[in-house]
């Protein structure tokens, strides 16, 4: 992945170093936030808690855009690629529960047909089909 620089600019009021950057993913598919911050961060000698990328624009068709860079005097970023794999573990484990929830509420589905059943067949013991009862009566 090639860049070059096309602005940069020390913002002292709002402590920060903000650069734009025109970028080459090299035919690829543009590259997530996490991977940007990670990579800025190796190119410009700073922490990665310290790299914002605020946009990516990307050219229509091209394998290329512009990246908006804020590199922050103190440490304000959170690492963007943790947060994913924390965020990866945590649907892990509510799919879990889903799981053992959707077994539970199998196993309620199936005693339900059970009763169903055992019911019908009372009614068939009864006398046969519902309403023949009634039309012997009527009859009588």
């Amino acid at each position: 992945m090639e860049f070059k620089i096309l602005k940069d600019f020390d913002n002292r009021l709002m402590k920060r170093r903000e650069v734009i950057v025109e970028m080459d993913y090299g035919g690829g598919a543009t590259p997530s936030k996490g991977e940007l911050q990670l990579l800025f961060a190796k190119k410009f000698a700073v922490d990665p808690e310290r790299v914002e990328i605020s946009k990516i624009f990307s050219n229509k068709g091209y394998s290329s855009g512009k990246i908006w860079i804020k590199i922050w005097d103190e440490p304000k970023v959170e690492v963007i690629l943790k947060e994913k794999r924390e965020g990866k573990e945590e649907k892990e484990e509510k799919t879990e529960t889903e799981e053992s929830k959707g077994e539970t509420s199998q196993e309620e589905k199936e005693e339900g047909e059970e009763v169903q059943e055992k019911s019908e067949e009372k009614g068939s013991e009864e006398g046969g089909v519902n309403g023949e009862e009634g039309e012997k009566q009527e009859q009588a």
